[in-house]
């Protein structure tokens, strides 16, 4: 796929996680550090939870990724669209702040079903391929806190 075909996905899948139900994370504290997308549990082992996390930390996590070439440009463009955050033009709110944890897993189930209810079987197949992709990298170990 060329680079301008991602275009257009990336707007539609945007919509879908631009309503991503808030939820407080009650596992861990922010991570340490450039640990990307992280939760210790009080152990000191940080590993990636795509349930609780905020949308830089899913971001550090893709550029983790990319730059070791676990994933493809193609491969990122889900997961960079449930990155970003609309402004909320009537009281101001910028959306989704990189404080507040989302569930990810939750919001792509949510976007499959969303895509089926459409027939738009080409985003059910990326969606798809995204939740394996999380599937894949829940709870790998990123890092230890030798603080904790």
């Amino acid at each position: 796929m060329s680079v301008s075909g991602i275009g257009g996905y990336s707007n539609s899948i945007a919509n879908l996680f631009s309503v991503a139900p808030r939820s407080a994370s009650t596992s861990s504290a922010p991570s340490a550090g450039n640990e990307p997308a992280t939760a210790s549990g009080g152990s000191g082992v940080q590993t990636t939870d795509f349930t609780s996390m905020t949308r830089k930390e899913l971001g550090d996590w893709i550029n983790s990724k990319i730059k070791s070439g676990e994933m493809s440009f193609d491969e990122s463009s889900t997961f960079v669209s449930m990155t970003l955050s609309f402004s909320d033009n009537v009281n101001g709110n910028t959306g989704l702040e990189n404080t507040e944890h989302v569930n990810f897993v939750d919001a792509v189930q949510k976007g499959i079903r969303f895509a089926q209810q459409r027939n738009d079987s080409e985003m059910v197949e990326r969606l798809q391929n995204t939740l394996r992709i999380m599937d894949r990298y829940q709870g790998e170990i990123r890092g230890v806190d030798i603080r904790a």
